[in-house]
C-alpha cells in the first residue's frame, strides 16, 4: 500500500507540480508557447518571441507610436496626435499660443500663412485651431468695391441737399431786398446826335399848380 502510494506521488504528482511550477514566469517575463520569455522594455515592441535558443528579440516603436511599460507587444499604441512624443511616452496636448495653429492632425503647432509674403490679401486672419485665409487682391477688391460705391453715394447726396439748402438761403435774402422798394430814377434818353457825340436834353417839364 505504501508502495503504491509513493508510485502514484510520483507519476502523478510530480509531474503536475513541475508543469505548475514552469507556468509562472516572473514579472518581467511573460508566457507564450509553454515558455517564459522575456518582456521588451518600454519604447520597444516584439519582433521575434523567444525559443529554446534565442531570447526575446525587440525592436523600438515607430515614429507616432509608444510602449510605456514592459510588454510582450507585437506592436506599439499610436501617440495621439497634436505635440510630438517620445518613444517610451504618450503625447501631452496643448492649445496652440501666439502667431501659430494645429487642427489636430499636426504633430506641433504650425505658423499661420503670411498672406502679404504670397502677394494675396488676407480675407479671415487665422486662429490657434485654423490657418488665415487668403484671396486674390481682385477679389477683395470686389469685396470692398460696393461699400465704397455705396459710401460716397450718401457722401454725394449729403452734399447736395447742403448745398441746396444753402441756395435756398441766398435766393431769400435777394427776394427780400427786392421786395424793400428801394427808390429809382428813370432817365430820358432823349439825346442829340453831335457829330460824333451823344448830347443829351433835359426834359422840358411844365409845373401846373392850382390855387384855392
Amino acid at each position: 500500500m505504501f508502495a503504491l502510494r509513493i508510485i502514484i506521488f510520483i507519476t502523478v504528482i510530480v509531474p503536475l507540480n513541475y508543469k505548475l511550477c514552469s507556468c509562472q514566469c516572473s514579472h518581467a517575463e511573460y508566457e507564450i508557447h509553454k515558455q517564459c520569455c522575456p518582456m521588451c522594455a518600454p519604447g520597444n515592441r516584439v519582433y521575434w518571441h523567444c525559443t529554446d535558443d534565442t531570447s526575446t528579440t525587440c525592436v523600438p516603436c515607430p515614429s507616432s507610436t509608444f510602449t510605456d511599460e514592459p510588454n510582450n507587444l507585437t506592436g506599439c499604441f499610436p501617440c495621439t496626435v497634436c505635440d510630438a512624443s517620445t518613444g517610451s511616452t504618450d503625447t501631452v496636448c496643448a492649445d496652440c499660443t501666439g502667431d501659430t495653429y494645429s487642427n489636430g492632425s499636426f504633430s506641433s503647432c504650425l505658423a499661420h500663412t503670411k498672406c502679404e509674403a504670397l502677394g494675396l490679401t488676407e480675407t479671415n486672419p487665422g486662429t490657434n485651431s485654423s490657418d488665415t485665409k487668403c484671396g486674390n487682391p481682385s477679389t477683395a477688391v470686389a469685396i470692398t468695391a460696393p461699400s465704397v460705391i455705396v459710401t460716397l453715394i450718401i457722401i454725394l447726396v449729403i452734399l447736395f441737399f447742403i448745398f441746396k439748402h444753402i441756395w435756398k438761403k441766398k435766393q431769400s435774402k435777394s427776394t427780400g431786398i427786392q421786395e424793400t422798394g428801394l427808390p429809382f430814377t428813370v432817365e430820358n434818353d432823349s439825346s442829340k446826335v453831335d457829330g460824333d457825340r451823344k448830347i443829351a436834353e433835359p426834359f422840358e417839364t411844365e409845373v401846373l399848380t392850382t390855387c384855392d
